[in-house]
């Protein structure tokens, strides 16, 4: 009998643990937590609306690249960016990928004109913007810079301490490299990049 006393009184302690968890009394989150979502790219492409967002461990559209000095006693990254795959879900195939790289990793107002370069002296500390397709890619133009704002830059709720989480907007034209009457548009895009 005291067995089934027990075990009675463990399930509805239990039950209402779980009753009392699943309570929303309306809290605010604590200042600096973060929700679920890590990194996410959010705006309008040509005035279509872009969302990625990475729920799950296993997304990898929204990549980090992060340039790390050669010299062993230089301790800050100098250049920061990422890959972003252009796809509905991480299981899809993308149909665009968009790469960016910008430094050094402060926040504040970049301006990007440049393309990519493969220089193996230059290539790695060069800001750039590129977004390319199966059928073209888009560069940006010296004379329409790419404008990209870094509003966070946070250290201290980063996963990991070498890569920061990089909050910040971003807006501009790519042009084909190919046929500079054709291009893409980003609009008020908002960014988190959190490894």
């Amino acid at each position: 009998m005291t067995r089934k006393l027990f075990s009675a009184t463990l399930l509805a302690v239990l039950l209402a643990c779980f009753a009392a968890c699943d309570n929303d009394t309306g809290e605010a989150p604590l200042p600096g937590a973060l929700p679920y979502t890590k990194s996410y790219f959010t705006g309008l492409m040509n005035d279509s609306l872009i969302s990625i967002k990475q729920d799950s461990y296993y997304d990898f559209r929204i990549d980090p690249l992060l340039y790390v000095p050669q010299d062993p006693h230089c301790q800050s990254m100098e250049v920061n960016g990422w890959l972003i795959k252009f796809a509905a879900d991480y299981h899809d195939e993308p149909w665009a990928a968009m790469y960016l790289q910008w430094g050094p990793i402060k926040a504040g107002t970049f301006e990007i004109t440049s393309q990519r370069i493969f220089d193996a002296d230059t290539s790695e500390r060069v800001p750039y913007i590129e977004l390319s397709t199966k059928s073209a890619t888009y560069i940006c133009s010296p004379d329409h810079p790419f404008l990209l704002q870094v509003d966070d830059v946070d250290y201290k709720n980063a996963s990991l301490p070498s890569f920061p989480i990089v909050t910040g907007r971003m807006e501009g034209t790519l042009y084909n490299k190919d046929n500079p009457k054709d291009s893409v548009t980003f609009k008020d895009v908002e960014f988190r990049l959190w490894k």
